[in-house]
């Protein structure tokens, strides 16, 4: 907020003469000869100096506007080369009297001290902590404690120094663009201010470097068996525990490398060395590991443990952790290798490990499942019962991407756990969570693995995805297992919908006595099982929800987002910090000056002055106009603590007004990412940017699709975005070219957009997905190129094909060795067949991945061939049999006829579409000018009723169906002209169609109008093509 400089609330304008006046008397003799040495002025400018009658205040003030080093709208250039000179106080005084000569405003620092001054109570609080656990353990029992109490300790420490850095950046960011406008005194504590908070944030992480080692120094030496051995003296020497952190400075791990280097050369025992999410790879070899920052950590002769942190859900290649042992095996002291939050291979290859590896007796220690690696077994093997009470010490995290392999191994370390009685910190289910069964007697995950009840966890974490809606029975039972565990403290839910109330009656005496709180983090509600009623009014819940973040998903009730939207607004209003705000595709628009944002749901999000960071994710590449854009822009700026305002799934405007962007915008330097294409947008320039390896690190992790109705700039900006990825060897997780793929050039070269451009092979995508359009056929030396395309990629693992169809057989020997060496995955989606290239045939035997296509549209064109319909029909089939819900079929064209009495759809193809049991989310025919009969309908919409919605297209249909109608769950739409234009629905009590914008029959008139609306639009589209454009559907040519 800005501030008068002075009490009046309009300072008087006195000019900019007024001001070269005082100025004048301000420069002294030393202070003119200073600035015109630093300036570098001509001999000739001295001899003015010299001149009788002129004093060198006024010579060097004509001087200095001549050159344009002050001027009536900034005297920065002034003001920094007082400082720089060393006159600070001068400098002071000559922007008071700029700032009070043109009444101009001061700028308020207020907020910028007060975030940098915070947080200085909590960093000496951390400190005394820190001091408070240098214990020394006895056993590894003791050092367990220990180190779960210091690991807490570790976790505020990492949370603070990522928030204070953060404060400091904003700050510095702040000088530089008011550094003009700053008076000396505010500058010089602004300075201040940051220089404080910097060195106590390097002093509090170079207190905890200190605890690390002590800690890992103690478990080095207690788990080679012999704890007498624990020597205090090593917390003093020169080099006993070295820490590579992510958020460390290039030059900072520059010097890390240096000293380490120096170390292993002189033979200096490396007693600990700890990745901290700043791993990237390792050479096949071996023999260096790669950081994020590009730098490379030699071989270390003299490093006794290595400890690899990577950041959480990290999927560790056998390549790669092949490479980790060779490089661990350079080392003469190496005993210990502990790897954590990642996901490592089940084995590998016995040619990876060598027999010095084997007789160096390196343990290698998994800590997320609490096993060993056997080296002589090649497998992973559970470890003693001291070293699992120590990693559930931790807490235990199941991620939705980890393997099923190692889901399995954590099952078995929690089992242990609870059958010895060890304390379980935490149990976490992140976005991995299907299922529970009756009286919560176990937690089904997606890998279809099952978790029994812990009776020694205390507290339990299920994070759901996309706001499911949680039923109150299942509900019930996830309440019920919980309280299987005899020291349950809190269970926790997020990412869903619960039950607004339940009833008393399914709480048992037992779980009323454990009084176990539940907190649903998505609304900051939380209850206990003696009070089931919701409430908000607890702080600490209020905290972890605005700490977790606020999501608001599509598919959640406008009931769930008044209660978010509650949460917002108290957090808000108690300036609680909100770590981020998501709008997950439920974004409607936003009020002019960003006043307020609709959701699709109807409700109003007002501003929230303390959240941090916003998130919108628009739907299909959802084109935003500038008026828009700025709009959301304002919204976001009304926050007091905004750093960060992110655009994705959505097509932004090239460029704003320059009236469009305040100076209040400018001077917040509010970080805007357009995610799609991995740019940022500059206040200054008013153009798009090519944003650092991070945010590009952040587009590439969520996948960049490119859509054929976004513009050129557009396409253009997101190749740039995937040939930097791919030069810098960032992970691209897949590339989506949805609909704008015109054609591949020869030897996969590159693949060409309809728009015209290029997109050349990308080495680091590790998936990429062609969709095409109208089931296009793409011929047998098309598709070998595109298989060469992707094989340019070192890391491809899956090529998928979309509403196309593909050769019937692969030709084996056409495919080159080197694609087939890289086992990569080819998936046809529209069928759910997929080859792994090895053999010539289409197999159909994953039901993951049939559930993954199951999700999306099952689309049977009529054009395409036969053998691509038996592969459709082949998926329904086996989905149906294993109960796999089918979100919706589309029969485009392809319908000829039903059976009455079975219910099986006739094709064109002259194949049947057997009738399926497992639920369907909407059956849409649609038929060009076909006129279907009333029993035809009747037998679909009876014998097809387990569908949530059955819907015609483009067909003539009777006014009314005689006769009684059994639809049963099913809603029967008729669209007559397509969606985009008006519709009906049925209406099984009059059994007539019921207009569905005013909700009233249609006539004998309106129908006998809709069928001549019909005729019309065939006619022209005997000339014409007309797109059959749907929601959830496809685009067809009319005319085939």
């Amino acid at each position: 907020m800005e501030q008068p400089s002075s009490g009046s609330d309009k300072p008087a304008i006195k000019g900019f003469g007024h001001f070269k006046v005082k100025l004048a008397d301000q420069l002294k003799r030393r202070t003119v000869l200073k600035l015109a040495t630093l300036w570098e002025y001509p001999e000739s400018f001295y001899d003015c100096l010299k001149l009788p009658g002129d004093l060198p205040g006024d010579i060097m003030t004509a001087e200095m506007e001549e050159r344009g080093q002050i001027s009536s709208e900034d005297i920065s250039v002034l003001t920094k080369a007082l400082r720089d000179c060393d006159l600070d106080g001068v400098a002071m005084k000559a922007q008071r009297l700029f700032n009070d000569s043109l009444g101009l405003i001061s700028v308020d620092t207020t907020p910028y001290i007060t975030a940098l001054t915070a947080p200085l109570p909590a960093i000496q609080e951390l400190k005394r902590k820190l001091e408070g656990s240098t214990a020394v353990a006895t056993s590894i029992t003791a050092l367990n404690r220990l180190h779960g109490e210091f690991k807490a300790i570790e976790s505020e420490i990492s949370k603070q120094r990522y928030a204070g850095l953060a404060d400091i950046r904003s700050a510095e960011e702040f000088l530089g663009v008011n550094h003009n406008r700053l008076p000396a005194e505010q500058y010089l504590e602004m300075r201040d201010r940051i220089q404080e908070l910097r060195n106590s944030l390097d002093e509090l992480a170079e207190n905890s470097k200190e605890q690390q080692g002590h800690m890992l120094n103690q478990l080095i030496e207690l788990r080679r068996g012999d704890p007498t051995q624990v020597d205090d003296d090593k917390e003093s020497s020169d080099l006993t525990f070295v820490t590579i952190n992510a958020i460390d400075s290039k030059e900072t791990q520059e010097s890390t490398i240096e000293t380490l280097k120096r170390a292993s050369e002189q033979g200096t025992p490396i007693p600990i060395l700890r990745l901290d999410q700043s791993f990237h790879g390792v050479d096949p070899g071996g023999n260096t590991i790669i950081l994020k920052s590009g730098l490379k950590v030699p071989p270390l002769s003299s490093v006794e443990f290595i400890a690899i942190w990577t950041e959480e859900g990290r999927i560790m290649t056998e390549s790669e952790f092949s490479g980790l042992l060779r490089y661990g095996g350079h080392s003469n002291r190496l005993r210990d290798f502990l790897f954590q939050d990642c996901d490592l291979p089940p084995t590998i290859a016995a040619t990876n490990i060598s027999p010095e590896m084997k007789s160096k007796n390196m343990r290698v220690f998994w800590e997320d499942t609490g096993h060993y690696f056997d080296m002589d077994k090649r497998q992973w093997t559970c470890a003693d019962l001291d070293a699992i009470r120590g990693s559930c010490a931790n807490g235990v995290v199941f991620y939705k991407q980890y393997s099923k392999h190692m889901h399995e191994l954590q099952i078995h370390l929690l089992t242990v756990a609870s059958q010895n009685k060890f304390p379980i910190r935490f149990l976490e289910v992140s976005e991995c969570y299907d299922s529970v069964t009756t009286d919560g007697r176990s937690i089904i995950l997606q890998s279809r693995l099952s978790l029994p009840p812990l009776t020694s966890v205390k507290m339990i974490n299920i994070e759901m995805e996309n706001g499911r809606k949680v039923p109150e029975e299942e509900y019930v039972h996830l309440l019920n297992y919980a309280n299987r565990s005899d020291v349950i403290e809190e269970l926790r839910l997020q990412g869903c919908e619960l039950p607004h109330t339940i009833e008393e009656t399914h709480i048992s005496p037992a779980m009323k006595s454990k009084n176990m709180r539940v907190s649903w983090l998505d609304t900051g509600l939380y209850c206990d099982m003696n009070n089931l009623q919701w409430r908000l009014d607890d702080s600490d819940t209020i905290r972890d929800s605005a700490n977790s973040g606020v999501v608001f998903y599509k598919q959640c009730s406008k009931h769930m987002h008044k209660l978010q939207s509650r949460l917002l607004t108290v957090a808000s209003q108690n300036e609680v910090p909100i770590e981020y705000l998501l709008v997950k595709e439920c974004y409607s628009n936003v009020a002019p000056d960003g006043g307020s944002i609709t959701l699709q749901s109807g409700l109003y999000l007002p501003p929230i002055t303390s959240v941090k960071m916003i998130n919108i994710v628009m739907e299909n590449g959802r084109k935003v106009p500038r008026e828009e854009f700025v709009h959301l822009l304002n919204y976001a700026h009304r926050s007091d603590v905004i750093e960060e305002l992110r655009f994705d799934d959505c097509e932004l405007p090239p460029t704003v007004a320059a009236t469009d962007i305040s100076p209040e915008m400018k001077s917040k330097n509010v970080k805007v990412f357009w995610l799609d294409t991995g740019h940022y947008f500059d206040m200054s320039k008013l153009q798009w940017t090519c944003a650092d390896l991070d945010t590009i690190r952040k587009s590439c992790d969520s996948g960049v699709v490119i859509y054929k109705q976004c513009s050129q700039h557009m396409h253009e900006l997101q190749i740039h975005l995937l040939t930097v990825a791919s030069q810098s060897q960032v992970p691209i997780k897949f590339l989506r070219v949805s609909k704008c793929y015109q054609t591949v050039l020869p030897h996969g070269a590159s693949i060409v957009l309809q728009s015209g451009l290029t997109l050349p092979p990308l080495t680091s995508v590790k998936m990429i997905n062609i969709e095409m359009e109208n089931g296009r056929k793409v011929p047998e030396d098309e598709f070998s190129q595109l298989l060469n395309y992707a094989r340019q990629s070192d890391v491809i693992e899956e090529l998928g094909f979309q509403h196309c169809e593909l050769p019937p057989t692969i030709a084996v020997t056409n495919i080159p060795p080197k694609i087939k060496s890289k086992k990569m995955k080819v998936s046809w989606m529209s069928t759910g067949h997929h080859s792994d290239l090895q053999s010539a045939k289409w197999m159909l035997d994953d039901l993951k991945a049939i559930r993954e296509y199951c999700d999306c549209d099952v689309t049977i064109y009529k054009r395409c061939g036969r053998h691509m319909h038996e592969l459709q029909i082949r998926l329904l089939a086996v989905a149906s049999q294993n109960k796999i819900p089918i979100a919706r079929i589309g029969l485009i064209n392809s319908y000829r006829d039903v059976d009455e009495t079975t219910g099986s759809i006739g094709l064109e193809s002259g194949l049947i579409l057997p009738r399926l049991t497992t639920p369907v989310g909407e059956l849409g025919i649609f038929a060009k000018g076909r006129k279907l009969t009333a029993m035809e309908i009747t037998s679909l919409v009876e014998k097809w009723n387990h569908c949530s919605k059955i819907s015609f297209h483009w067909c003539f249909l009777p006014r009314s169906l005689p006769g009684r109608l059994t639809a049963g769950n099913s809603t029967v739409e008729w669209y007559p002209e397509g969606l985009d234009e008006q519709g009906y629905v049925l209406d099984p009590s009059s059994e007539l169609w019921m207009n569905t914008t005013t909700q009233t029959s249609l006539t004998e008139l309106g129908y006998q109008q809709v069928l001549i609306r019909i005729r019309q639009q065939l006619r022209e589209n005997t000339t014409n093509e007309r797109s059959l454009t749907d929601t959830g559907y496809q685009q067809e040519e009319y005319n085939e």
